[in-house]
């Protein structure tokens, strides 16, 4: 009788553990469900089920009720719960206990997630950098395994570090390092982390490391027909070359990214918007408006895959673009109906603006307000824009801001202000050079040191093929340094050594460019008047600094409408673009009558003579025109201005 107690007893026993593991399997299979539901929120914007999310909240709280310990997965949707509701605090506590905890066995996501919630947190407190110091703890342990399952939540977590220097750092690190466990990884997970490592290393001015990562990307996902890796590439080298100053290339590959058409409309939508963007913030540079106009309508058919925050992003660009083409052409009252756009779309929908976005803002509004001769207020808004472009080592930014002031300065008559603008352009000219040679010794030296660790680490008999593969990485490098250096080469070959303007040689190369388009342009020829007698009189010293104070003054005048070319001796011509005939021979007039009046150390008159001549629908050669209109002013008294004879 004993023996059948016991024997039921135990049936009894077994019956309530079966009973109570489907309960906690249905439990622990219900929250891993809802993880899922909060990966999907995260990634794809895709709401979570309400009932789900509670009836979990209530079960965590129960248990945290009767003191039990959490784990990582319960702190983490106790902290997404506070983080939808916007109990920011509660949420940022949640999701440090949250990291914490965190175990070997705790869900991947639910690790990165964590700190791609912490940073968002931080982020909107401005207090990003303090995210950095959890980035070590939550990406150290991950296997190749992790990497390749939830590769993308780790790319959005890694791209909370983009704009701040301590944090690109430290993912490089962390992403170097998985890489040397490249057999274990995915392609397209290979194809993502060299993605960000290029884009991370443009940023730190690695330029030659960060298309050499970019071309890597085309070239693989060509290979495994990865149609949305292909267009972001071709578009971030797009980007590399905005950056280098390379505003032709750079359109161009942007250009090229565009037409990449990907099956996933949303992902289509995505990237084509990233791509017009930066094509936005080259065309706006550059002062060429009419290809993205015509590109925007091509796109505007993706525009319903896009979310509401990013169309708005979209035309607020569109906004500050048509500004800047109005403020080109002088039509000052359109300009301020796109500002006034752009203003109400930051402000009806509390626009999260990007550094670049805010740039091209407070540029603009400085030049509406300096076409409107506002003058403070332009100073004000290009002083915030020039702190703004020191934080994206965008040389370029800098470079069209300092340009900029050194115009306002000089039509306000603040002369001195004017010629210290300048200067400091020139020295900004010489940073950008010495960037560009750091960037390919920097490259060079990673590369040079990676072969040698990769050859001594290896075995007899993997060095056999180590050897054929390093010399096709020295290639490789050797390339890309060639293409490094021959753009340094180049930049240094177009300039006159004493007054850093372009010389003849770059002249002849630019002027048969600007007359094989079909866009006119305008063409001032200028020289120094009785230069030879100034020389003879005061000496050589004192006529290279008239020379250089001349060219700088006029670089300030010309600002982003135009080049200067010094074409012989004290000879120059100025290529003008994107301006019509009254505001050339405004701009000529200013820089003659500047000059007239300007003091010298030396009491002495200096003045010029100036020809001026425009293209129109059928082309000839406006040089020789302007040329002999340079004549006709030296033959007419000197010091004056000749364009119709």
């Amino acid at each position: 009788m004993k023996k059948k107690i016991s024997i039921a007893c135990v049936v009894v026993l077994v019956v309530i553990a079966a009973i109570l593991a489907v309960i906690s399997g249905y439990s622990e299979k219900e929250k891993n469900q809802l993880i899922e539901q909060i990966e999907r929120y995260c990634l794809e914007s895709k709401p979570c089920d309400k009932y789900d999310l509670e009836d979990e909240i209530n079960r965590i709280n129960e248990k945290r009720q009767i003191g039990k310990e959490l784990t990582s997965e319960e702190h983490f949707v106790l902290g997404f719960h506070q983080y939808v509701l916007q109990n920011y605090n509660t949420s940022l506590e949640e999701f440090i206990s949250a990291m914490t905890v965190q175990k070997n066995d705790t869900n991947t996501f639910v690790k990165v997630g964590t700190g791609y919630y912490i940073n968002s947190i931080l982020k909107s407190e401005d207090r990003i950098e303090d995210g950095v110091s959890y980035l070590s703890i939550i990406m150290d342990e991950l296997t190749p395994q992790e990497w390749n399952e939830e590769i993308d939540i780790i790319m959005c977590y890694l791209n909370t570090f983009e704009e701040i220097e301590k944090g690109r750092t430290s993912a490089l690190k962390i992403l170097n390092t998985i890489l040397q466990s490249k057999n274990w990884l995915d392609p397209i997970t290979i194809i993502n982390i060299e993605s960000c490592i290029a884009n991370f290393s443009m940023y730190n001015t690695n330029y030659a490391l960060a298309l050499e990562k970019n071309y890597s990307v085309v070239s693989e996902s060509k290979k495994i027909r990865e149609q949305y890796f292909l267009a972001r590439a071709t578009a971030d080298l797009g980007v590399t070359y905005f950056y280098m100053g390379d505003l032709q290339s750079a359109q161009k590959y942007l250009e090229d990214s565009l037409k990449v058409e990907i099956t996933d409309n949303v992902e289509n939508a995505n990237l084509k918007t990233y791509a017009l963007i930066k094509l936005y913030q080259v065309s706006y540079c550059s002062g060429n408006y009419n290809t993205i106009f015509s590109v925007r309508k091509r796109i505007e058919k993706t525009y319903s895959y896009l979310s509401e925050e990013k169309v708005k992003s979209l035309d607020f660009f569109n906004s500050i673009c048509v500004a800047g083409y109005y403020l080109v052409n002088k039509d000052v009252d359109s300009a301020k109906v796109q500002l006034e756009n752009a203003e109400t779309i930051i402000g009806s929908q509390n626009m999260e603006m990007s550094t670049d976005s805010k740039l091209l803002y407070y540029i603009t509004l400085a030049d509406y307000n300096m076409n409107d001769e506002n003058y403070q207020v332009a100073v004000t808004d290009y002083v915030k824009a020039l702190d703004l472009s020191n934080q994206t080592y965008n040389y370029i930014y800098k470079k069209c801001i300092l340009k900029k002031m050194a115009e306002l300065y000089r039509k306000s008559g603040q002369t001195k202000l004017a010629d210290n603008f300048s200067s400091i352009l020139e020295s900004v000219y010489d940073e950008e050079l010495r960037t560009m040679n750091e960037s390919i010794s920097q490259y060079a030296k990673e590369k040079y040191d990676k072969e040698v660790t990769i050859y001594k680490l290896s075995s007899e008999r993997i060095k056999k093929y180590s050897i054929a593969l390093i010399a096709v990485m020295v290639f490789i490098v050797l390339v890309v340094i060639f293409y490094m250096k021959l753009r340094s080469l180049e930049n240094l070959n177009k300039l006159d050594g004493l007054t850093k303007s372009f010389n003849r040689g770059h002249f002849n190369k630019k002027y048969r460019e600007y007359m094989s388009r079909k866009q006119n342009f305008y063409l001032i020829m200028f020289d120094i008047d009785n230069f030879k007698i100034l020389n003879d009189t005061f000496g050589h010293v004192f006529g290279d600094k008239v020379l250089k104070e001349i060219v700088k003054a006029a670089k300030s005048m010309i600002g982003i409408y135009g080049e200067i070319f010094r074409y012989g001796g004290e000879e120059f011509v100025v290529l003008i673009k994107y301006l019509g005939e009254e505001e050339v021979v405004r701009m000529a007039e200013e820089l003659r009558n500047y000059i007239e009046n300007r003091q010298w150390d030396e009491d002495i008159l200096v003045t010029i003579s100036v020809g001026i001549a425009g293209t129109s629908e059928e082309r000839y050669d406006i040089l020789e025109d302007a040329d002999r209109r340079l004549y006709f002013s030296k033959k007419n008294g000197k010091n004056r201005i000749t364009y119709q004879e």
